[in-house]
């Protein structure tokens, strides 16, 4: 009887502690993964949760399935070493491709355990796909501060000699008896000089970025008269455009001629990724993502077009990085621009094999240490 007394209680404090490890592991706000002979033996609640396949779908595939193409051979490579006895270091960063297609940014610590009386690896997972944007961000700040200096100067010292020479052509062309040649290259002139002063004051536009003048703007209402200029430039009888729009959104505080050209500039790019014949989907919506209890607006465009090139991705907001023959690459460096000046923040998404996302996340309240323009 006391064996069995002894037998009872060994087993409930076992089971015990196999609950209390269990609450443990799913309950971790970082993913836990075991890989075995390269394969998913094992992956917590969070770990499925962060990646979007279902258990089902993400046991026993090949781990580097998950992993960024760019970052698989490293990662394997490293696997191989550590199971094979070598030093390696147990702290490494990496990207996991999601369900969706999109990546997130992952601090993985290893280290070396037994699966089922058999080698494999324990791995801890944290997400730290925030502090890298906020990584990138800082940077990029730091980058275009200086750009923004240089550009401010030379279009103040390009602009005057351009308009007098574009007043020149124009002048010469309506006011004196030329030959046809001649009046022709006067007008090619002109027209040239002209958009030189576009791009300046495009130049400007992303220096030295105007005041925001503040006022009650409404997401929805603002993608929708977007949407409607946007139709008038082509013919959009070969797309179809669906809304996703949150009805129940607040309107929020904001400059509504910038935040129009913000969402302009994204409709018409997502318009000529489609090449006339695809579908583009406008969305609004409330996003909790970084902090629930002071979230943000999120209005995004999303085509179904070829996807950013992986070797573009990383320069698509820097200024005059363009793939369009008649483009001045200045069009997202300004949208980012002002994303920014509303305390927001803007990214985008690439999916497979193709499509592209962009997202604008901008603060349902004002911030207090904005001023408005007079």
């Amino acid at each position: 009887m006391e064996l069995e007394q002894d037998f009872k209680e060994t087993t409930f404090r076992l089971r015990e502690s196999q609950i209390k490890y269990k609450n443990i592991v799913n309950n971790s706000t970082d993913a836990i993964v075991v890989i075995q002979d390269g394969f998913l033996k094992f992956i917590n609640l969070r770990g499925v949760e962060s990646t979007g396949f279902s258990q089902h779908e993400i046991m026993n595939v090949p781990f580097t399935d998950l992993l960024h193409p760019d970052d698989r051979d490293e990662a394997l490579e490293r696997y191989h070493r550590r199971m094979g006895g070598k030093h390696q270091p147990t702290e490494n960063i990496f990207r996991i491709i999601k369900k969706d297609g999109s990546f997130l940014w992952v601090e993985n610590r290893t280290v070396k355990t037994t699966w089922q009386d058999r080698p494999a690896t324990l791995n801890f997972l944290r997400d730290i796909s925030q502090q890298k944007r906020m990584e990138e961000m800082m940077i990029r700040s730091e980058k275009m501060a200086s750009l923004g200096q240089l550009s401010a100067g030379l279009a103040h010292e390009l602009r005057n000699p351009l308009a007098v020479i574009s007043s020149c052509a124009q002048f010469c062309t309506e006011n004196m008896d030329l030959e046809h040649l001649v009046a022709e290259n006067f007008q090619v002139i002109h027209r040239n000089s002209q958009r030189a002063s576009k791009l300046i004051k495009e130049l400007l536009a992303f220096a030295r970025p105007d005041r925001l003048h503040y006022k009650s703007v409404d997401l929805n209402q603002l993608l929708e008269k977007m949407l409607r200029m946007a139709k008038m430039e082509v013919d959009p009888s070969h797309i179809t455009f669906v809304k996703q729009l949150d009805k129940g959104l607040p309107e929020i505080p904001g400059d509504e001629e910038k935040l129009g050209q913000v969402c302009l500039n994204l409709i018409q790019n997502a318009i000529q990724a489609v090449s006339g014949k695809g579908n583009i989907t406008l969305g609004t919506r409330w996003d909790r993502t970084d902090d629930p209890m002071d979230p943000m607006l999120e209005l995004s465009v999303a085509d179904t077009g070829p996807g950013i090139p992986t070797e573009h991705q990383k320069h698509i907001f820097d200024p005059f990085f363009t793939t369009k023959s008649n483009g001045t690459g200045l069009g997202l460096s300004i949208c980012h621009a002002i994303v920014e000046q509303h305390h927001g923040l803007i990214s985008f998404e690439c999916g497979e094999p193709g499509g592209t996302r962009m997202a604008v996340r901008l603060p349902a309240k004002k911030e207090e240490n904005d001023r408005e323009s007079t």
